[in-house]
């Protein structure tokens, strides 16, 4: 396999590494969170269970056999950002110098942006996941442009993507399992003679076996909290409140939660409070019928449905961050609630971690940078915008790149009853792909003007 690699590519990659890792020297060892902490302990105790998926708790383990420390976790994330950056800086490059200078302006922007940079060392399933939806976007651009006629290299890695983005986070197979649909129709009608139309589907069955045997392994405990329950209850607690549901029926939910406590508690993107509040055992024998009472209450109340869907799914729309949402996770305290081993940022009580704290802080209290620099809603219109601008301009449909990320969005605003900006990071990164083709199609455009200028 010959890599092209140039000193440009060279320079991307060490550009974009060396600035993510000063920032994890600052920040050491990483930014955690309870989901960080949890992992952790259970890679201590060897008691494994599914909260998260274990693939990612399993890397993890393997990262720390490395070297015992959570930094190594923030390191690894930073190696494989700026290896897919790279990556995409290469594919989409021209011997233009100042198609160069965007790319290392932009990759100025993406390592100075706060949300990049402390994500990238932020100890969460969520990171890694985005990187790899980042890599399956690239990757349909790499088959689009082909025509639908790949490698058998690129059949690899796009099977590898997808298996990985299936086992990293559990919202991650339903996209999988889509584009790999949608993946295998488009090879099938296009290229059938070099049977990658069965290759694909073979390779992600063998890796998604292969994956899930680590948890026969490891004697994974199956989580006990149910991931409809939230989203059930959070759901007909608004009904509650607009008083939809008829008195029979509110025993029913009477039996499973205090009523009243459903209706204090009730928030629209965070559900932790509601389901604290149910008795889980007797939501196991009343599961049916609640799930009925939510289909029941939409077809009664369907001002209610769209009411919920809208105020539940701001965090995907809505680029003004509404006050009343819950979800803004950009903090370098990494103290957790009921942890005994809390960490302290090695560097608290240096200068230079005080002084990029303050200026974290700062813009995070200013509405207009909060939008600019961490909100994925924004980053999305944005998308959109640069789309148009490619198949206007360019007659380049690049929906095919954004697929992926639009899959993920319609999958979180329907299964997550928690909303929060980690889900939908990948806005910003695809974001970030589709300038770097617009950066390249402009650079072409151009090349082809000076050739026709020299022949006139």
């Amino acid at each position: 396999m010959k890599i092209n690699l140039k000193k440009r590519d060279i320079f991307i990659f060490f550009l974009t590494f060396s600035i993510l890792t000063i920032y994890l020297f600052i920040f050491a060892p990483g930014i955690l969170t309870y989901d960080s902490y949890n992992q952790l302990q259970q890679i201590n105790s060897f008691n494994f269970n599914s909260w998260h998926p274990f693939f990612h708790t399993f890397i993890e383990m393997l990262l720390l056999k490395i070297w015992n420390n959570p930094s190594i976790i923030g390191l690894f994330q930073i190696i494989i950002f700026s290896l897919i950056w790279t990556s995409i800086c290469h594919y989409n490059k021209k011997e233009d110098n100042r198609n160069f200078i965007l790319q290392v302006i932009l990759t100025l922007f993406i390592c100075f942006n706060p949300i990049n940079f402390l994500y990238a060392i932020t100890l969460w399933k969520d990171i890694l996941f985005s990187y790899i939806l980042l890599v399956v976007c690239f990757l349909s651009q790499k088959v689009m442009e082909k025509d639908f006629k790949c490698s058998l290299r690129d059949c690899i890695f796009l099977s590898l993507a997808l298996v990985i983005l299936s086992k990293i986070r559990y919202n991650g197979m339903y996209i999988a399992l889509i584009l790999l649909i949608i993946f295998v129709i488009f090879l099938y009608k296009k290229d059938r003679k070099s049977k990658m139309f069965l290759k694909l589907p073979f390779i992600y069955i063998i890796g998604i076996f292969f994956i899930s045997s680590l948890n026969l392994v490891y004697n994974v405990v199956e989580n006990e909290k149910s991931a409809v329950e939230p989203k059930v209850m959070q759901y007909l607690s608004l009904h509650l409140i607009e008083n939809n549901i008829s008195k029979n029926d509110r025993k029913v939910i009477q039996e499973v939660a205090n009523i009243n406590s459903l209706k204090k508690t009730y928030h629209p993107t965070f559900s932790d409070n509601t389901y604290s509040k149910v008795d889980h055992k007797k939501y196991k024998k009343y599961e049916k019928k609640l799930i009925s009472y939510c289909f029941k209450y939409s077809i009664k109340a369907p001002k209610t449905f769209i009411k919920f869907v809208f105020d539940s799914t701001s965090f995907i729309w809505n680029p003004t961050f509404p006050k009343n949402t819950i979800g803004l996770i950009l903090s370098t305290d990494i103290s957790s609630v009921n942890n005994k081993d809390n960490l302290v940022p090695y560097n608290i009580n240096k200068r230079y971690y005080q002084v990029i704290n303050n200026k974290i802080n700062l813009t995070l209290n200013n509405n207009l940078l909060k939008i600019i620099l961490y909100n994925p809603a924004f980053y999305m219109y944005l998308s959109f915008i640069i789309m148009l601008i490619l198949w206007k301009k360019f007659r380049y449909n690049s929906f095919f790149i954004m697929l992926p990320n639009l899959l993920n969005l319609l999958i979180v605003a329907i299964s997550n009853p928690i909303h929060d900006v980690r889900y939908i990071y990948p806005n910003i990164l695809v974001f970030y792909l589709l300038c770097v083709i617009l950066a390249c199609k402009e650079a072409k455009c151009n090349e082809r003007k000076d050739v026709k200028n020299i022949s006139k």
